[in-house]
């Protein structure tokens, strides 16, 4: 070995070098990297695969070597960056011993990666001087303070100590170096507002790796010029040089790099409405950083998912994709990386609550916007001291600015001094945020601040000093060319300023401005909402065929941001983000008495997600699945299934095993998450989905000519806060009238209405009907004169929806009578609804095959001993009507759910009418009635399916319950999801359960429950309770029914109507047995 560093000449260090790398041919190391290698080991992070690495060499291990470089290719630029950062520093230190070994385990690993680039760079500095290797050294001390300084967001300061560093770089050749500092200096300038000097800084860095081969280096570079395009809203360019940078970096060895070009490209998406193209590129991020077990990554994307759900306008959403980045956070044993993980994530979930306290002003739930405004402050607080802890400024100006944003919407909810002290806060905020942007030398930082301050002027009577304030940013963000920003200046500008003055010339201009810029970028939704903005104004001065014209073109472009967002659940997001512009087109329409055009916003809000699964229906989509995935979510959806007969075997142990319980669960949600992710890379892939055709809103004058029968009347609701109005269709004519003032006081006489129906469930056998008048004075006896003997057909709105409207009581010349007596009465979700089911293609043949299932199996214990099962005593009149609280509790606890043996004797008498008219029937009782039967392919070929069973009807959950069997592979819930993927053609299902005409509730979108599910699943009409009903009354009233049905050949809704007119005149006449069954469909 050759003696003290101090003796080193240039020409001696080169011996020295390759002394080194002679040394590893002659033991014998680099063929033994040639050997095979066994599976690859799991994902060590950087300090622990350096260890193993460092071990394996010095035990001459190569096998192991090649397995560690094999798994982990996103770890070799950094790691050899790293090693040859530490050779420089040991060669200086004179540290013979440590720099030989650094510089073999760097050699090592560059060789074994097959990186020709970092190969050439580990040549380079082993050919350095001690002299060079000190100017190395400087420059990497120097590029810690760059890295810490952008990450506080001292931008400034990376640009005046970045460039004489990179000049450092470049005399020593050092590539790596060089490409690092080129990144960050046009970074700053970005952030700077600097677009034209971040663009030379990183054309430099592209044409640099492109000479020297760096692939990464040219990756990074591309996406760099992409986000300088994004900055500037050029957005088209942007996504272009992001698809460069993806088609030529490679995962996992680019990942870092890759995962951002996915993450801008994602953002892109977002910006234009794009949110299925926006989740797919954040989704396939998160994927390669699970991939390489990268935390800190998992939570940044993780985020980025919510930030896309928020935008969309599904805040709860993306606060379950927010508590996961916690969760990933909180794994990160670094404190600084920590720490700005949580920040991030708590702003976020701020922000989250920030918008369901914006919903809940609109709703005017005064009460709950607080609460949500208050949980939103305490989040905004947390995400400060955590930015505080490790100096992130960056993340303090975006929390400062939403806490000046919350105590100014406090502010305006509370009032009086109250409210002025809520200003003043957000007055000190924004203020504070001005100052963070000033010290940052962040432009873009500055003129966000700038509008939060403005605004918050105004809150305190500062008209002026705010005025002034605006305009100062305007010039900003002209100066800047922010496009973007700029719009919402003018928004920002015209809503709290002008307006509220009644400036309406100032504020037209400032829309008009919005306008024009959003048009210029793309923004579709901006675009939307300038033009609805005009609308109102236009209406507000009386200009009202120019507010028409402008609400009408601002809804198409919300159309058309709908239409691209993709998956289902996002474009129902989207629709309830944006309802309140949709209802209040429909308010200004109405009050024009334009009926056309106020019929059709109405019907653009009512069920079009339904609509748009009505028609994915028609097109055989499984066909479209790759087989791979197909096995893999028929495999998770098995692997849920065990967990859910795991979970329910664990409630019934005694004592309950709550660590095993809370394993399985945990297991269960994280499976479920896994499906749900499977469901959507599906539908990403699938290319029969472009084949189907999603419905638009029926014009009135359609409906009238093509849809409806000269017998029926159609009667939509349209509720609001600002009135209660009834639309009354026939084919020769439409009236519309206002019902009341409001849709809360309505919703009042509903709930009431509907307690009088529980005083019966509680054990009166007398009927208040007051409530049931004074409902149909508000909702019917306007529309009288045009009712006559037609079929009524229902299209309900909000708590319309709970409502049977049969068992409303009209004033009749001998005596109250209900509805029911009077006319046939049918229910729809929407009238395009009805309009789809009257046209969809005719299914061949007409049968009349039966098939019910009944009775089944809750207690297999005492069924297989034959012992009496566990029985809640819910049968006949005597029986519990809170049986669908009985199920809830009993899911949640894990026991038997009551025996249902009235509801064999139904399917069987059901039975006995098909038999004795000669028409096929199966009937499937006890174990019989299992899921299996339900969801076999032998469904398809009944005409008429009866399910008489429990249900369980809740937000999260919502099924069919049938036997409880622990043999089955299945788990016995029959749930809203394994429904929509059965293939029924039935002419009818009845789904003879607890409150099955129940479920979620969205504005606009409406009930969301097991009567979709059926109806997506391919049968044109079904009967659903909305109300837990006896055994008896169930039973009596379903044979009613299908002897009407089927002995007499009545449509379904006239024998519905006999039959509940048939328990009316027997000793079941209280409406608690007869009304809670309603028919859905056509």
């Amino acid at each position: 070995m050759i003696g003290a560093f101090g003796f080193f000449s240039p020409v001696n260090f080169r011996r020295y070098a390759m002394f080194t790398m002679m040394a590893l041919l002659l033991l014998g190391l680099f063929p033994l990297l040639a050997q095979g290698s066994a599976p690859p080991p799991a994902q060590l992070d950087f300090a622990a695969f350096r260890e193993q690495f460092t071990r394996a060499l010095t035990h001459r291990d190569g096998a192991r070597m090649r397995r560690l470089t094999q798994a982990h290719p996103q770890l070799w630029r950094p790691l050899v960056l790293a090693w040859l950062q530490e050779y420089s520093r040991q060669v200086v230190e004179k540290d013979a011993a440590g720099a030989g070994q650094t510089l073999l385990v760097a050699a090592t690993l560059s060789r074994l990666s097959r990186s020709a680039f970092l190969t050439r760079q580990v040549q380079r500095s082993r050919a350095w001087t001690p002299e060079q290797h000190q100017r190395k050294v400087e420059g990497d001390e120097n590029t810690a303070r760059i890295r810490t300084a952008f990450d506080q967001g001292r931008y400034g300061d990376v640009g005046e100590w970045g460039g004489a560093t990179r000049i450092a770089y470049s005399g020593l050749g050092d590539a790596l170096g060089e490409s690092e500092m080129l990144h960050y200096l046009g970074q700053a300038d970005r952030r700077l507002g600097n677009y034209h000097g971040a663009r030379l800084h990183h054309q430099m860095a592209l044409e640099f790796a492109r000479k020297y081969g760096d692939r990464l280096g040219e990756g990074r570079a591309l996406i760099d010029l992409g986000d300088v395009c994004e900055r500037e809203k050029d957005q088209e360019k942007a996504m272009a040089f992001y698809r460069q940078a993806l088609a030529l970096l490679r995962a996992p060895e680019d990942w870092p790099e890759t995962g951002r070009a996915l993450r801008q490209l994602g953002d892109v998406h977002v910006a234009l409405g794009n949110f299925e193209a926006a989740y797919r590129d954040y989704r396939q991020a998160l994927r390669y950083a699970q991939e390489v077990g990268d935390a800190a990554q998992q939570a940044q994307f993780h985020d980025y998912l919510g930030f896309c759900y928020r935008r969309l306008g599904d805040p709860r959403r993306a606060m379950e994709q927010h508590r996961l980045a916690l969760e990933q956070a909180a794994r990160l044993t670094d404190a600084a990386p920590r720490a700005r993980a949580q920040a991030r994530a708590w702003n976020h979930l701020g922000l989250c609550l920030v918008e369901l306290a914006e919903q809940a002003m609109v709703d005017q739930n005064t009460r709950e916007a607080t609460k949500l405004w208050r949980e939103a402050l305490n989040y905004e607080e947390q995400a400060r001291a955590a930015a505080a802890q490790v100096d992130d400024r960056w993340r303090l100006g975006y929390v400062l600015r939403t806490l000046s944003l919350i105590h100014r919407q406090l502010g305006t909810l509370l009032g009086g001094e109250e409210a002025v002290q809520e200003y003043r806060c957000a007055l000190s905020r924004a203020r504070e945020a001005l100052e963070m942007a000033e010290v940052m030398q962040e432009r873009e930082w500055r003129g966000l601040a700038l509008h939060y301050l403005g605004l918050a002027q105004g809150l305190l009577g500062e008209d002026a000093e705010g005025l002034a304030t605006f305009r100062e940013a305007v010039a900003l963000w002209q100066e800047l060319g922010d496009l973007y920003s700029l719009a919402l200046a003018h928004r920002l500008r015209a809503r709290h300023f002008h307006e509220p003055r009644q400036r309406w010339e100032e504020a037209r201009q400032d829309y008009e401005q919005m306008r024009l810029l959003a048009a210029r970028i793309g923004d579709r939704e901006m675009e939307g909402l300038a033009l609805l903005h005009l609308a109102r104004l236009s209406a507000v001065q009386g200009r009202a065929d120019e507010a028409g014209g402008l609400y009408q073109e601002g809804l198409a472009r919300l159309e058309r941001v709908r239409s691209q967002a993709g998956f289902l659940e996002f474009k129902k997001a989207f629709l309830e983000k944006v309802y309140h512009r949709y209802e209040e087109a429909t308010l200004f329409f109405l009050g024009q008495r334009r009926l056309e055009p106020a019929f059709h916003c109405m019907e653009s809000t009512k069920a079009r997600v339904f609509l748009d699964q009505l028609a994915e229906a028609r097109v055989n989509l499984e066909k479209g699945i790759a087989p791979a995935l197909k096995k893999q979510r028929d495999e998770l959806e098995r692997n849920l299934a065990r967990l859910a007969r795991e979970l329910a075997a664990a409630h019934k142990e005694k004592p309950l095993p709550e660590p095993r319980i809370a394993d399985l669960s945990a297991r269960g949600e994280r499976l479920a998450r896994e499906l749900e992710d499977l469901k959507k890379q599906i539908r990403l892939q699938n290319p029969l989905y472009a084949a189907v055709h999603y419905p638009k809103p029926i014009a009135l004058t359609e409906l009238q000519q093509k849809i409806l029968k000269p017998d029926e009347i159609l009667l939509e609701y349209f509720l609001s806060p600002q009135g209660v109005y009834g639309f009354a269709v026939t084919t020769t004519g439409c009236e519309v009238i206002r019902l009341a003032d409001g849709d809360r006081e309505l919703q009042e006489e509903v709930l009431r209405f509907l307690e009088s129906v529980q005083q019966r469930a509680a054990g009166s056998r007398d009927f208040d009907s007051s409530p049931a008048q004074k409902l149909y004075e508000i909702l019917l006896q306007p529309f009288a004169h045009l009712l006559g003997e037609r079929t009524l057909i229902i299209v309900p709105d909000g708590i319309l929806a709970r409502l049977p409207f049969e068992m409303l009581v009209v004033p009749g010349k001998d005596g109250p009578e209900y509805l029911l007596e009077r006319i046939r009465i049918k229910y729809v979700q929407s009238a395009t609804v009805l309009a789809l089911l009257r046209t969809q293609p005719p299914r061949a043949g007409v049968g009349r095959r039966f098939i019910g299932l009944g009775d089944p199996v809750y207690d297999y214990e005492n069924f297989r001993r034959r012992r009496p099962e566990r029985d809640g005593g819910a049968g006949g009149e005597g029986g519990d009507p809170n049986r669908s609280a009985l199920c809830q509790r009993a899911l949640a606890g894990g026991i038997n759910l009551c025996r249902l043996e009235g509801s064999g004797a139904e399917v069987a008498g059901i039975s006995r009418i098909f038999q004795a008219n000669r028409h096929p029937q199966a009937v499937k009782l006890r174990q019989e009635a299992r899921e299996e039967v339900a969801k076999a392919p032998a469904m398809q070929q009944y005409d008429y399916i009866h399910l008489a069973a429990h249900g369980i009807l809740n937000a999260d959950f919502q099924a069919i319950v049938l036997s409880q069997l622990p043999a089955s592979p299945e788990d016995g819930f029959l749930t809203l999801g394994e429904i929509m993927n059965c293939k029924y053609r039935a002419h009818l299902v009845v789904l003879s359960a607890c409150q099955t005409g129940l479920g979620s509730f969205t504005r606009g979108e409406g009930v969301t429950g097991l009567t979709r599910a059926v109806m997506y699943a391919g049968s044109p009409a079904v009967v659903v309770s909305l109300w837990s009903v006896s055994d008896e009354g169930t039973k009596e009233l379903m044979v009613k029914f299908y002897e009407n049905l089927i002995r007499r050949g009545l449509a379904k809704e006239e024998a519905l109507r006999g039959a509940k007119l048939n328990l009316l005149a027997g000793p079941l006449r209280h409406p608690y047995f007869w009304a809670a069954f309603v028919m859905y469909g056509e």
